[in-house]
């Protein structure tokens, strides 16, 4: 109501082994929601005149080499890029990192060698990898480390105190507990480090502070309403339109509402 708050609650359990109740408050990873904020923190950047969206990033994060074509800012964020997903012999390895990386360019060292899976633009094709070099881009363009300049960026504008990075290594009030079905039983899931994918999804957040997010991309705090309606306006490629991608943004129709869904919460039509 009028931007404001008025009701939270949490369900169920947010750590099984000692009887932790989900509260309004309980920390969950962000996982891919963390895109949208990185593509958000990107197109701010582009109206501040700080990144140009069709330069090869190389001129922003030089620690990503040259591919066999051109990769651009417009690439990374429409998910057009050709960056590979996870694949590969170190599937395993990518998918459950245990290694900490202080800077998200840092973590390039695991996909930098590859060549590009497609001609960014061609087609869409959904990579995590993409939006950690995106992180790299972000880091030159505003010549600040990745987590500082989104605590600037976004996370303070839109007063999200609870919002910080999942470091597994910190002590997080209220963190809930990582779970899987294994033959019918309930185990822990296994111990991963997603410094290695930060500008992916790195974070660990509230219900109430995500709410907080997307008020503040609603009222306009982040970027101007042009730029708002261009991230939720379906991609042109070359030869044909992505009907539910936008810049950062899956988009829908929600009985006749323009929705913007959270890089991964749907698939390609």
């Amino acid at each position: 109501m009028g931007g404001q708050i008025v009701w939270s609650e949490g369900f169920g359990c947010a750590d099984v082994e000692n009887h932790g109740k989900a509260l309004p408050d309980t920390a969950y990873r962000t996982a891919s929601i963390g895109k949208a904020m990185t593509a958000t923190a990107a197109l701010e950047l582009v109206e501040q005149h700080k990144l140009e969206l069709d330069v090869p990033i190389q001129i922003y994060c030089p620690r990503f080499p040259e591919k066999q074509w051109p990769v651009t800012a417009r690439d990374l964020i429409s998910q057009t890029s050709g960056i590979r997903h996870y694949e590969g012999p170190n599937l395993d390895a990518e998918t459950f990192n245990t290694h900490h990386y202080e800077h998200v360019s840092d973590a390039l060292e695991l996909i930098k060698e590859d060549p590009l899976k497609q001609q960014p633009g061609e087609d869409m094709l959904y990579s995590t990898w993409g939006y950690v070099v995106l992180g790299c881009v972000l880091e030159g363009a505003s010549h600040q480390e990745y987590r500082t300049f989104m605590r600037k960026t976004i996370l303070e504008p839109a007063a999200m105190t609870a919002t910080r990075a999942d470091d597994p290594r910190a002590l997080i009030p209220n963190r809930a507990r990582g779970y899987v079905f294994e033959a019918g039983e309930l185990k822990n899931s296994r111990w991963s480090d997603m410094s290695s994918k930060m500008s992916a999804g790195g974070w660990v957040s509230t219900a109430p502070d995500l709410v907080r997010f997307m008020n503040a991309w609603m009222a306009g705090r982040f970027v101007s309403p042009a730029t708002m309606r261009t991230m939720l306006e379906p991609y042109k490629l070359r030869s044909r339109t992505i009907d539910n991608f936008g810049m950062g943004w899956f988009i829908d129709d929600y009985h006749g509402m323009k929705a913007g869904l959270y890089p991964g919460a749907a698939r390609r039509k």
